[in-house]
This record gives structure tokens, C-alpha cells and sequence, in this order.
């Protein structure tokens, strides 16, 4: 029971559900998490390299593209029902998770409020949050829909 003015808690039922829905229950594997970052962590790292901000263009697109694209995966990838548990826990918490940079966009956005930028570091923040709820809310109906 919550005490005056808390937001009730989930229960651990609940939790666990959801856990287990995206680490891919009891047939998860620490190798298909691995084997999905051996492939999502590459990928960012292109991106990162190929959109790196610059003088003329201080906006991290790379880190904020690749949060965005991973978000909607992630809401894919966590509502679809497929025959192997393990496929999903590559897709959601390997690839997704190694694919996602969320500490670098906090990095980043210190950087730019340190440069004098905080306008565009707190539209960055916003931006990027609110990609990546919305996102992964839109991969979720995607997810349902489709599966």
C-alpha cells in the first residue's frame, strides 16, 4: 500500500512478467543478448562515426538517430510473440540495447550546455526523449499489429 502522496508500485508479478517478456523468459540466453550487441554495437559506432557533430553541425545526429531507431525496434521486438525466446532476447536487450546510447546523450548534452550551448543541449534532451517514448510506443502498436 502507498504511503499519502506515492504512486502505487507495480507489482512484483507485474515486473517479472515484463522481464521475463523482454529478456525472453526461462529460454533467454546471455548468448543470444551477446550475439545481438556483437551486431547492434557496430552499427552505432558507424553511425556515430559517419554523423559525428562538428563544428558546423553541433547537433549528435548519430547518437540521436541511433537512440530513435532503437527505441521503435525495441517496442517492436518486445511485443512480438516469436517461436524462440532467445531471438527475441537478441533483437530487444542484445541488439537494441548495445544499438542504443542513452550515457552518450547525456554526455553530449553536458558538452553542449558546457560550450555555451544549453538552447540547444536541452532541445537535444527534449528531442531525444521524446523520440524515443514516442517511438517505442509507435513499435509497440507495430508490434501488436503485426504479430
Amino acid at each position: 500500500m502507498p504511503r499519502r502522496g506515492e504512486a502505487p508500485r507495480p507489482s512484483g508479478r507485474a515486473l517479472r512478467s515484463a522481464s521475463a517478456r523482454v529478456h525472453g523468459g526461462a529460454d533467454g540466453s546471455p548468448e543470444g543478448d551477446a550475439g545481438g550487441a556483437g551486431l547492434g554495437a557496430p552499427v552505432r559506432y558507424w553511425i556515430g562515426m559517419w554523423l559525428k557533430p562538428s563544428h558546423e553541425r553541433p547537433f549528435p545526429w548519430g547518437t540521436f538517430d541511433v537512440n530513435a531507431v532503437a527505441s521503435l525496434l525495441l517496442g517492436i521486438a518486445v511485443l512480438t510473440r516469436l517461436p524462440q525466446a532467445w531471438v527475441q532476447s537478441l533483437a530487444a536487450v542484445g541488439f537494441c540495447g548495445a544499438l542504443s546510447t542513452w550515457s552518450m546523450a547525456g554526455y553530449e548534452s553536458a558538452g553542449l550546455a558546457t560550450m555555451g550551448r544549453q538552447v540547444l543541449a536541452a532541445g537535444y534532451v527534449a528531442a531525444s526523449v521524446g523520440a524515443g517514448l514516442g517511438l517505442a510506443y509507435a513499435g509497440s502498436l507495430i508490434g501488436r499489429a503485426v504479430w
